[in-house]
């Protein structure tokens, strides 16, 4: 059983895919149509792109009484026995993050949350919000385990849009400029502080700017003028 299944998604097509690969029970799916424009029956339709991390955090809150969480992009098609797999790994209590295809399908449970906290949301759309938490979790010897399994993933398939492949070579520098600020040098392996802009107290310490979020907004494939 997966406790909770948090799916959001930017564009309509890649999901109907990866729903039907589902072959373990589920106790709440949780889909987010995080601005795409075209919402499908059951998900949490939002009327603007609120990020990758933005959605994540969405979904570990509407589900927070979970014991743990699994995370996936929704390009991602599951194998046959993935899931069960996942369930397996996820049976003992001590903080861990397992992944089927790093970041892109993951788990983590409610220990991890307790010890460094949501994802930090100034990772705006999308990109760094992983390397940033995958930083976090080692500060403070959370283990991150690799499952193999026969998951297929589309890598990078919404930046293989041109309308979103254009935005993010706006946005990603930016994203990695942050990173830098917080952690001292880039992700995994130059990272120099040992708390968010070596300014001590918890891991768990990001601040959204509004202004921040305006600037770094995507808009949708379909609407150059819209809010996603």
């Amino acid at each position: 059983m997966i406790p909770a299944l948090i799916v959001p998604y930017l564009r309509p097509e890649p999901i109907e895919r990866l729903l039907p690969s589902i072959d373990e029970p589920v106790g709440r799916l949780v889909v987010i149509d995080n601005g795409s424009g075209h919402p499908r029956p059951g998900a949490i339709s939002l009327p603007a792109n609120i990020g990758v991390a933005g959605a994540w955090n969405l979904g570990l809150k509407v589900t927070a009484d979970a014991e743990w969480w699994a995370i996936v992009n929704d390009d991602v098609v599951f194998g046959p026995g993935d899931l069960l797999r996942l369930a397996h790994a996820m049976r003992e209590p001590d903080p861990r993050i397992v992944t089927l295809d790093g970041f892109s399908a993951f788990a983590m449970n409610r220990a991890v949350l307790d010890a460094v906290g949501y994802f930090d949301e100034a990772f705006v759309p999308a990109y760094c919000e992983d390397c940033d938490y995958e930083y976090r979790c080692r500060r403070v010897g959370i283990p991150i385990l690799a499952l193999d399994v026969g998951l297929q993933h589309e890598r990078s398939s919404t930046i293989a849009d041109p309308h979103y492949r254009e935005q993010n070579a706006r946005t990603y520098p930016r994203n990695l400029d942050y990173f830098r600020a917080k952690w001292g040098g880039g992700p995994r392996g130059n990272e120099s502080y040992a708390t968010p802009f070596d300014r001590g107290g918890s891991l768990a310490d990001w601040t959204l700017d509004p202004r921040r979020f305006r600037e770094q907004r995507w808009t949708r494939r379909d609407d150059s003028v819209g809010a996603g």
